[in-house]
């Protein structure tokens, strides 16, 4: 407000007597105030704002760093050694694998939306949400579709924001063409694309996790030990798991984007014969029928007229 009634005064268009604002008496037939130059300072207030927010729930780093990059310029560079944050650097480790495997499917839904969507959406694509918005966008084909869909939409957003207070995750402000809606862009950082292609597994502190009341509402009382495959046929494992390792290969992608274990597991309980029976297995959607469907058919059936 005080920054329009500035430009108002400055262009004539109202007058300051004894310290009241009145309209002038000869009010232009145009205001010459530049849109876009609003524009510009709405944007670089919400990123100062960001900026700020982003310092108070900030868990790495060292604050005195921060706020030296933040007036000086530069990068974050050196600790001061008392601040909370660098009291705290001892609790960091690398994350387990269950948490590095969460980690990767987050960066990579990311990486698939780059700077298209805010971490609200990008959590609904995490966690399976079937809203009627994400649908029509056509979210739910892609590989990541409900890929921590176990931890929860509220999980999934802690997760990001954790990612993008370490650095892995970049926020891009943007407006809308008339002005009227703004807010943030989720984009992957380079250090973040390194971590989700395994390239680094840097210390971090605790990764934040879905609740024990989420996860046993989600899927019973889950196990944070990897799932054990059992299979009375071992070459049917190995023509399933040889199948994925090929398409890794090809795409350069990890293995859970063609499918996790569950799915595998579910594979050897019962081998699709058609399209209807390969989307009636949990993991295994339209656009994986798209992709893979009727190859992996055609290596089940070839299998099947082999065994005697």
């Amino acid at each position: 407000m005080r920054t329009a009634l500035g430009l108002l005064g400055r262009t004539g268009v109202v007058d300051k007597i004894d310290g009241l604002l009145h309209p002038a008496r000869d009010i232009p037939d145009e205001c010459p105030v530049d849109p876009r130059k609003l524009l510009e300072k709405r944007r670089r207030d919400e990123s100062r704002l960001y900026t700020m927010y982003s310092y108070c729930r900030s868990t790495s780093g060292c604050r005195m760093a921060k706020i030296r990059a933040y007036f000086l310029g530069g990068k974050e560079e050196g600790a001061c050694g008392q601040c909370d944050l660098c009291e705290h650097r001892e609790d960091r480790q690398p994350p387990d694998e269950d948490d590095l495997l969460r980690i990767r499917k987050a960066l990579s839904a990311v990486a698939r939306l780059h700077f298209r969507f805010g971490p609200h959406r990008i959590a609904q694509v995490l966690a399976g949400s079937r809203s009627s918005d994400l649908l029509q966008r056509g979210l739910d084909q892609l590989p990541t579709y409900a890929a921590l869909k176990t931890d929860g939409e509220g999980a999934c957003r802690e997760l990001l924001q954790f990612l993008e207070e370490h650095g892995f995750l970049e926020r891009q402000s943007f407006t809308s063409a008339d002005g009227r809606r703004g807010g943030s862009l989720l984009g992957i950082s380079s250090e973040g694309a390194s971590l989700m292609r395994g390239e680094i597994r840097p210390s971090l502190p605790p990764v934040p996790r879905p609740s024990r009341r989420r996860s046993q509402r989600s899927s019973g009382s889950r196990s944070r030990k990897p799932l054990e495959i059992t299979c009375e046929d071992p070459l049917l494992l190995q023509l399933l798991r040889s199948f994925r390792s090929e398409l890794c290969q090809e795409t350069g992608k990890p293995a859970y984007t063609v499918y996790d274990n569950r799915t595998l597991q579910a594979l050897i309980d019962s081998p699709p014969t058609d399209q209807k029976s390969f989307l009636a297995i949990v993991g295994l959607g339209p656009a994986k029928w798209e992709r893979f469907g009727e190859q992996l058919l055609e290596r089940l059936s070839d299998y099947r007229s082999s065994r005697p």
